[in-house]
């Protein structure tokens, strides 16, 4: 199948683990897509609640849903990479990452292809989102605009939500012919850092289609820039102050090792820093001074500019 099909079929990968309470909803809102033709595939990662034999008795009523259940606790990443990677999602049009406790708006697959079809390179699409919970709602995205124009950001922080994500044939194929054991990012910022570097990203900031609930189970909550407190800034030195992954150069080297052939000739640049900055404190100095890293807060940018000194990326 193509995207030229009358009605686009899309895979959409759902990891549960302990979420029977909102699991059925979240499915009831997947299935109620419109104008598409939705696969669902659920890998449940060895749930200690019911979830799992709630999931076989959605399967045995809706030919469309696919569940089974992991052999041992995978991690939420590597759960939802091994769906990617599954011989049987190769025959769809695009592809969609949920999570377990979300309300999907009807229209949420369709609006996405609309940015994504026509598409022959590689290509992803996320959009804001609406969280909620018992005090109220917001947008995740609303002081994250100007991150748009410093997309080099992502080498250092996440900020798009896997389950906004659409992405084309082109896209998950790019990823198969890299699969990878270890993940230096969590799932959806690999797939993000790969359609950035090496196809395209669509953007749609300003708006959300899905309304995410935010119960204390999230595995990712909200994006933690929008409050600032004593003991935010004491943990950020603590977790400079202790040993350092240097998880940025370690993306970078993923990175080129696994795409550089096929690295976006725009972000090259700040990719061959990351790898480099460490050699000299000359160098450390430059990079401290760039501003292709873009933060938020006053805070963020002095944390970047700190890491960056001392070496820690």
């Amino acid at each position: 199948m193509s995207d030229t099909s009358d009605t686009p079929r899309v895979l959409v990968m759902m990891a549960t683990y302990n979420g029977s309470r909102f699991v059925a909803e979240q499915i009831q809102s997947i299935m109620s897509q419109a104008d598409v033709e939705v696969f669902l595939r659920v890998c449940d990662d060895r749930s200690t609640d019911h979830t799992y034999r709630l999931l076989k008795d959605i399967a045995a009523i809706h030919p469309n849903v696919t569940v089974s259940q992991n052999q041992t606790n995978l991690g939420v990443g590597k759960n939802f990479m091994q769906m990617v990677y599954e011989e049987t999602a190769r025959d769809y049009d695009y592809y969609a990452f949920s999570d377990q406790d979300d309300i999907w708006l009807p229209n949420k697959l369709s609006e996405a292809i609309e940015f994504v079809k026509g598409h022959d390179e590689p290509t992803l699409y996320y959009s804001d989102v609406l969280n909620f919970s018992d005090e109220g709602e917001f947008m995740e995205l609303r002081d994250y605009h100007e991150v748009l124009d410093h997309p080099a950001t992502l080498l250092l922080r996440s900020w798009a939500c896997g389950c906004t994500m659409v992405f084309n044939r082109a896209l998950r194929d790019l990823l198969c012919e890299h699969p990878l054991d270890e993940f230096p990012r969590i799932h959806d910022t690999w797939v993000h850092l790969v359609a950035l570097n090496c196809g395209s990203v669509e953007a749609d900031i300003e708006r959300s289609f899905i309304r995410r609930r935010l119960s204390g189970a999230n595995v990712v909550g909200e994006l933690s820039d929008h409050h600032t407190s004593v003991s935010d800034v004491l943990k950020s030195v603590k977790s400079l102050l202790g040993a350092s992954t240097r998880r940025p150069s370690k993306v970078a080297r993923q990175l080129y090792n696994e795409f550089g052939d096929n690295i976006n000739p725009v972000l090259a640049p700040e990719l061959s820093m990351l790898l480099s900055y460490r050699s000299s404190v000359a160098r450390r100095l430059k990079a401290a001074a760039r501003f292709d890293f873009w933060q938020p807060t006053l805070r963020g940018r002095a944390l970047v500019r700190l890491c960056f000194l001392l070496g820690r990326y």
